[in-house]
């Protein structure tokens, strides 16, 4: 199993809180003894009047793991109460809900197979997690992105564009107080309205975003079903404040309407720029970032298509000092920069995808795009897609510090990369993008406990005397390769030995049973590969 198979599964166990359970049925490991199961049957059976009848069905009699049924009359749910009850059964190593499983999310889009693109930055990975749309809370994601034109008629963007509710379209009033007539899905610059400019550049960087997905047509965007709001004819320094201040307006009134009015913008795009300029000489731009990240919105932007040094030479926007932007370059499919592509190791974070790069073009047309214009809305579709993690803890955070949590987004996509000999000393970050290792980085918000490190080197940090002889091993490691847990007694016999993924969103730890073993000293080794690290523990015989 390769690492990020393993990363997968623990993503997905991370998030099983969320899974659709069966009712009434647990999956168990017990004793094979008859008498055995006939009294847990009697004790489960005898937790309610409405309970009607309990069966032990055997799933792998092998392994003694059986499957527990219980029938009720009114169709009541009682696998907590029963799991609560089986946990604290000396016979009963493990118990758990039976839940619903799911085919693995892969898009029917018949252009996805030269999507390369989609593969070198997790998203297909990633897209067993989420496929975007929604946060935990039920908050509609929306990525704003920023160009000189779209083709809003394309034929695979038609669920994906935002719509503004609040506005009444056609009946030429500003409906909802944000200053604009008609911004049905979003606004054009120039007219200073709903009516969105055509253009193929800003066409093929909302692709890359949001593409309609799974729906047989065409490509598949990094968020399958999040909203694309679109602002047009952003062709200047003064569009670019306007348009940033249009987004500004609508975040701040969702927020402060509690998604009333307005939109839940979680992230900006801006593929175009001005060449050997700095921000400082810029302040009314580049101050706009710091506004949009108190909202809660990280913004974008590519870099120059020039090979050129942005910290010695300029580049708007990614010379903007603002920890709520983030600067992109242009590597290719065999993770190489692209020669013609902005670098430097303060302004630049990361890199990803662009050269000919799967995307739209005008009149429902498909083809390739490429530049850093293409790379930096890889990175923003990122954004959406994790502001979309099914997380409870991480939904609060987001909802309660908005801008805190922009930041820590913007810290999860840079350290979520992997690193490339090519960015080495170029780039902030060394990287390209990595959705999947991204969404492991935000794992301290699912934890129960936020305060305890849940990775660190090898080693086992205590076991937890539990009852009738059973013991939880909590332990770390250094990642989510596979170790081996094994149970000897002191004189060096082979007692137990089980393979174990560490967890990304909570602490690893394995639950065994010394029920039958004598009362003394034991050993809890934990290895990964060639290192080995061990754990003296007392058994108390019950």
């Amino acid at each position: 199993m390769n690492r990020f198979s393993i990363l997968i599964i623990c993503l997905l166990v991370s998030f099983s809180a969320f899974a659709q359970k069966v009712a009434n049925e647990i999956i168990l490991r017990t004793s094979s003894n008859t008498s055995t199961k006939t009294e847990m049957l009697r004790s489960i059976k005898s937790m309610d009047r409405d309970i009607n009848y309990v069966e032990l069905k055997p799933l792998c009699k092998s392994l003694d793991i059986y499957l527990l049924i219980i029938e009720t009359t009114s169709g009541s749910d009682f696998s907590k109460k029963a799991i609560n009850i089986l946990q604290f059964n000396k016979d009963v190593d493990y118990a758990y809900a039976n839940s619903m499983t799911h085919r693995r999310a892969t898009p029917n889009d018949p252009r996805v197979p030269n999507q390369w693109n989609l593969g070198l930055v997790r998203a297909i990975e990633a897209w067993d997690v989420t496929t975007g749309g929604e946060d935990f809370n039920g908050n509609e994601i929306v990525i704003a992105v920023m160009d000189d034109g779209f083709d809003i008629d394309h034929e695979d963007i038609q669920s994906n564009l935002w719509m503004n509710n609040n506005e009444i379209i056609g009946d030429g009033i500003d409906n909802d107080f944000n200053g604009y007539i008609d911004d049905k899905h979003g606004i054009d610059l120039d007219s200073e309205d709903g009516n969105i400019d055509l253009e193929s550049h800003g066409t093929s960087v909302m692709g890359i975003i949001g593409a309609d997905s799974n729906n047989e047509i065409g490509i598949s965007g990094i968020n399958w079903n999040s909203k694309v709001m679109v602002l047009s004819s952003v062709t200047n320094e003064a569009k670019v404040i306007a348009g940033y201040d249009y987004i500004y307006q609508m975040r701040k009134m969702y927020n402060l309407s509690s998604g009333i009015t307005g939109a839940y913008v979680v992230a900006t795009n801006y593929s175009l720029g001005i060449d050997d300029e700095f921000g400082d000489d810029h302040p009314a731009w580049c101050n706009l970032y710091d506004l949009l990240g108190d909202v809660g919105i990280v913004s974008v932007g590519a870099t120059t298509n020039s090979n050129s040094n942005v910290d010695e030479q300029g580049d708007l926007p990614t010379t903007c000092s603002s920890p709520y932007f983030i600067g992109v370059t242009n590597t290719d499919k065999n993770d190489l920069k692209v020669t013609n592509a902005g670098f430097g190791q303060e302004h630049i974070d990361l890199s990803a995808p662009g050269r000919n790069t799967e995307t739209f073009k005008p009149d429902s047309q498909y083809g390739t795009f490429g530049g850093t214009s293409a790379s930096a809305p890889h990175v923003t579709g990122a954004l959406g897609l994790l502001y979309s993690i099914k997380c409870e803890n991480l939904a609060e955070f987001i909802k309660e510090r908005p801008g805190e949590a922009a930041l820590r987004f913007r810290q999860s996509i840079l350290k979520g990369t992997d690193a490339l000999p090519s960015l080495n000393g170029v780039t902030a970050s060394g990287g390209r993008l990595n959705i999947l290792k991204s969404m492991s980085d935000l794992s301290e918000f699912c934890s129960n406990d936020p305060t305890i490190p849940i990775s660190g080197d090898l080693q086992v940090d205590f076991v937890r005397e539990d009852k009738n002889g059973a013991y939880t091993i909590f332990y770390k490691s250094p990642d989510t390769r596979e170790v081996t847990l094994t149970i000897y007694d002191m004189i060096g016999r082979k007692l137990y030995t089980t393979q174990s993924i560490p967890s990304v969103f909570s602490r690893s730890n394995e639950r065994i049973n010394l029920d039958r073993y004598q009362a003394g000293v034991y050993i809890a080794t934990l290895s990964l590969e060639d290192e080995v690290v061990s754990y003296k523990f007392r058994h108390i015989s019950q």
